[in-house]
């Protein structure tokens, strides 16, 4: 039996047998867990919080054999008031399904892990734009994944960019135009040019950025529909911001 101390942003639970729940949680030092919360449903639980979305906490595990068991839990910041908002819940949602569809189980990152709970932060303190922070966000996602985007020249020719930027589904890659192939998608100077600003803003300073709602809504989509070509997955949150 092992004890371990975990911080962690709890993305989900479900039903186990009668009285317990499945948390599934996103931590700073193993990434993304599953641990069980025994006795939970009854009303004089001293540990109800530990299933509730977004909540920021402490969690003290114990490991039987492959298996976690929640011994106890503190709140470091609970986050209820997203909830509350339905705009900043859609994004807080967002951000926690790109968490959990675009890495595995026990993958740390403590990069990914900071810009998560910055992100909370800013929907919850900061009032910033949901939309500007899950594009900013999503940007961070594609280069942890190890698809940094190149700004600054063709990826096939290694030439600036003078006019039209196209980025090819295939690879991932912007591209001139002489360079496009079938897979490329056309994106506009705006767009390329909001793009460009998210990538290079930290999150602290993403509400100090001035880029029309229309362009942080086509950023959206450009980045989802990249992750999704390069992890082969589905986003259910994109059908919330066409």
């Amino acid at each position: 039996m092992e004890e371990i101390k975990v911080k962690a942003i709890i993305i989900n639970s479900t039903d186990y047998k009668e009285k317990n729940k499945i948390i599934n949680a996103f931590s700073l030092e193993l990434g993304l867990i599953s641990a069980i919360l025994k006795n939970c449903k009854s009303a004089n639980s001293k540990l109800k919080f530990c299933y509730s979305p977004f909540c920021f906490l402490e969690l003290e595990l114990i490991k039987l054999d492959e298996v976690f068991v929640i011994k106890n839990a503190s709140i470091l910041d609970d986050f209820f008031s997203l909830s509350e908002n339905y705009e900043k819940y859609i994004c807080s949602s967002s951000l926690l399904e790109v968490v959990l569809k675009c890495f595995k189980p026990n993958e740390a990152s403590g990069l990914l892990f900071i810009n998560l709970l910055k992100s909370f932060r800013l929907l919850n303190y900061e009032d910033a734009l949901p939309s500007l922070v899950l594009s900013r966000f999503l940007i961070g996602v594609t280069k942890i994944c190890g698809f940094k985007l190149n700004f600054s020249a063709c990826a096939n020719c290694d030439l600036p960019f003078t006019k039209n930027v196209y980025l090819n589904l295939n690879s991932g890659e912007f591209e001139c135009e002489a360079c496009k192939t079938n897979y490329s998608v056309r994106i506009n100077p705006a767009e390329f040019k909001a793009l460009n600003l998210l990538a290079t803003t930290p999150l602290e300073d993403l509400n100090k950025l001035e880029i029309s709602e229309n362009l942080i809504l086509s950023a959206v989509k450009i980045l989802t529909l990249n992750l999704e070509n390069r992890l082969n997955i589905k986003f259910n949150f994109k059908k919330y911001y066409n």
